[in-house]
This record gives structure tokens, sequence and C-alpha cells, in this order.
């Protein structure tokens, strides 16, 4: 189901679904404009089933959920806030992919 990086099924392009079961944040003013913060969330993200079979797809997604804790730094530019965060997952599937913990870089343009 949908388009793959490369060929490779672990980077979908397009044409998966996702859920998030929670979030959690919290934030402290750290220096002048950054903000340190720490999160946890629960939620999958699977793309469509083959045969576009959404109760498969449906299925997958809720049976096997992923939870992750983490910490981050958060510093807004001129770009837009850039995030730097550690995460360590909770629940995983390293069988799928999941590594044991990983740095994320991201760029918010809101």
């Amino acid at each position: 189901g949908g388009a793959h990086a490369g060929g490779d099924s672990l980077f979908v392009l397009g044409g998966g679904i996702s859920y998030r079961v929670g979030d959690f944040l919290a934030s402290y003013p750290l220096l002048s404009q950054a903000r340190v913060q720490a999160f946890s969330n629960i939620g999958n993200v699977t793309p469509n089933a083959p045969g576009g079979n959404v109760f498969g797809t449906l299925g997958y997604l809720f049976s096997q959920p992923r939870a992750t804790v983490g910490l981050g730094l958060v510093v807004p530019t001129v770009l837009g806030r850039v995030e730097l965060n550690f995460c360590v997952p909770l629940r995983a599937y390293p069988e799928q992919g999941d590594r044991a913990t990983r740095w994320q870089l991201a760029l918010d343009t809101d």
C-alpha cells in the first residue's frame, strides 16, 4: 500500500493512516527564548493494507501502538521553530524497524 522511498517498506511516502491516543507536553523557559520540553505520546502509523483492505489496516493500526517519552530543546529562529529531541520508546517493535533510542530534529514553520 502506497509509494515507498527506494523500495524500502519502512519509509512510506503516502497513502498511510495514523492515530494518537494521547500526548503530554510540559515545557519550561530556558535562556532567552529557548525552552526545554518533556513529552510522551502513544499512537501508531501504518501504510494501507495490501489490496486496500480497510479492516486489515485498522486492525493492525490499533493492535500495535507505540509509546514514547523524551526530552527536547526548542529554539525559535527566523525560519521557524527548531526542535532537537531525544526519544526513548517504551513500547516498540524492533522487528519492524523501531530503534531503541533516537534523536529527532524538526522544523515547524507555522
